[in-house]
């Protein structure tokens, strides 16, 4: 499975915002916006699972649970240990 960008995968523009939470809590990454129905780019394409794995800066990394806040329109991504090649 490709490790989807994640700074490509929200059109950055809805009043939904994305958040990123590394297990190694000193890294930190841009929040992102976007739209409900977007939700939809969590599921691996050709699929019918989650996105497992996720980029960031071109950093490839396990994506360890999402999370959704309806009362503040919030979703978390946690995200691992980078990943290492091979």
């Amino acid at each position: 499975m490709d490790n989807v960008e994640y700074l490509l995968l929200f059109s950055n523009s809805g009043p939904v915002t994305v958040r990123v939470r590394f297990r190694d809590s000193k890294k930190i990454i841009a929040e992102r916006n976007m739209q409900p129905s977007e939700v939809s780019r969590l599921v691996a394409q050709g699929q019918d699972v989650f996105l497992s794995r996720m980029a960031f800066d071109e950093w490839p990394f396990e994506v360890i649970k999402y999370e959704l806040d309806p009362h503040k329109n919030v979703l978390t991504i946690f995200a691992g240990e980078p990943l290492r090649p091979g």
